[in-house]
C-alpha cells in the first residue's frame, strides 16, 4: 500500500506530535525547522511582493549564502545564487528583440 504509506508519512511530517495519533512503527520524524522552512517557502511563493523582495536580496547578497548547507556539501560544492534572476534575463532577452 505505497500510496497510503506516503500519504501517512506526509501527514506525520506536517503535524506536531501532539496532533498525531500514536502510530506503531511511525516512519516520519516531526521537525519544527523543516516545518518553518516549508511555511516560509509557501509564503514566498504565494506573495508576489514578498517574492520580488526576496529575489532582489538573493541576487544582490548571494555571496553571503552559507558555504556549508548540510550533508549535501560533503560531496558537492555549495550552490551559488545567480547574479541575475531568470525574470531579469528573460526581460533583457525580450527587449533585445525590440531593437
Amino acid at each position: 500500500p505505497i500510496p497510503e504509506m506516503l500519504q501517512r508519512l506526509r501527514q506525520e511530517n506536517v503535524k506536531s506530535p501532539a496532533e498525531q495519533p500514536k502510530v506503531k512503527d511511525g516512519g516520519a520524524k516531526y521537525s519544527r525547522k523543516e516545518r518553518a522552512i516549508w511555511r516560509f517557502w509557501a509564503r514566498l511563493n504565494t506573495s508576489p511582493a514578498f517574492y520580488r523582495l526576496f529575489l532582489w536580496g538573493a541576487t544582490r547578497f548571494g555571496k553571503l549564502a552559507p558555504k556549508n548547507v548540510g550533508p549535501w556539501t560533503e560531496n558537492h560544492s555549495a550552490p551559488i545564487p545567480a547574479r541575475r534572476s531568470l525574470h531579469d534575463l528573460a526581460k533583457a532577452h525580450l527587449n533585445q528583440g525590440d531593437r
